[in-house]
């Protein structure tokens, strides 16, 4: 956190269009060690190989020396149904299974504006825009980690019918899959939370 934070202020308030470039660009590096590295994911990068929603399925890209073909997809990922059912259950898993970093943010979160206020303790310390606000900001993160794992799949199952990449599913490909779903649940986020994401994955790139 600590060092989200600094990199936060590090790059200031940054104009719309240049957080969403930067979130692009340390998701996609970010993935990519995910992906490539012979080591197993640790620190951030293992939060964000956890967003795929299926750990099974990172692990057998990380394993993939050439392009599996389109055909043996469906196996390989265990898909019971269809694309779209297992979009679905990887999204309310990678949802679900941040519950726990979702409950220390926003505590950390309420628990820093008490110490900025110095121990008073009040309806506008702790929710300066109310509580309902508060409440979709929540909602609002819920649904990123939701998109996240939800557009990957949906991508992938879009991809074995089209057949993209031509050969068959790759490393890279799945790299770019990802980013694309990244860029997808960014606009879940609100515009003042863009800069902190994107600090975040800039982070991950060397954590």
């Amino acid at each position: 956190i600590a060092l989200v934070s600094y990199v936060h202020k590090t790059l200031g308030d940054l104009p719309k269009h240049q957080a969403a470039i930067l979130y692009t660009l340390g998701t996609f590096v970010s993935v990519s060690r995910v992906i490539f590295d012979s080591q197993s994911p640790h620190g951030s990068r293992r939060y964000i190989a956890n967003l795929a929603g299926d750990d099974d399925a990172v692990r057998a890209i990380r394993g993939f020396q050439k392009p599996l073909p389109w055909d043996e997809v469906p196996d390989m990922f265990e898909r019971k149904g269809s694309w779209f059912r297992k979009a679905l259950r990887c999204g309310y898993h990678s949802m679900s299974r941040n519950k726990g970093t979702l409950i220390f943010f926003w505590t950390y979160t309420l628990v820093w504006r008490l110490i900025k206020a110095r121990g008073r303790i009040g309806m506008k310390v702790l929710f300066p825009r109310g509580p309902l606000q508060f409440l979709r900001s929540m909602a609002r993160t819920s649904a990123l980690l939701f998109t996240f794992g939800f557009t990957f799949w949906s991508l992938l199952g879009l991809g074995h019918q089209i057949r993209l990449p031509s050969p068959g599913m790759t490393r890279f490909a799945a790299v770019c899959y990802v980013t694309t779903a990244a860029i997808v649940a960014l606009p879940m986020e609100t515009r003042n939370r863009w800069n902190a994401l994107a600090a975040f994955m800039l982070m991950s790139i060397v954590d």
